[in-house]
């Protein structure tokens, strides 16, 4: 018989992460006359929830616009051109998972 030796690494998830601190974007007290972008990750129901923010927000809001964007699909990261787009013509952006 052979014996081999067997390592393990155990990773702590408890560890907080590595890397830089960054702090929150500061937040906007009041949407009025805001571009809003609204971020679809193609998960069923989704885009019924955003037009139902995007409908709420607007009743609230006086002036708000909204540019709508969806992903290819919820399992892979949204591409860098349409996350450009967004952080360049709009405000804020909100996004959501559907089912």
């Amino acid at each position: 018989m052979i014996v081999t030796e067997t390592r393990h690494r155990v990773l702590d998830p408890t560890a907080g992460p590595e890397g830089q601190e960054q702090s929150m974007a500061p937040g906007i007290k009041d949407l009025s006359g805001k571009r809003i972008g609204l971020l679809h990750n193609n998960k069923r129901g989704g885009l019924e929830f955003l037009e139902f923010l995007a409908e709420m927000i607007s009743k609230r809001y006086p002036g708000v616009t909204f540019v709508h964007r969806s992903k290819l699909d919820v399992s892979t990261p949204c591409p860098p051109a349409i996350l450009d787009d967004l952080v360049g013509r709009t405000d804020l952006v909100i996004t959501a998972i559907g089912d």
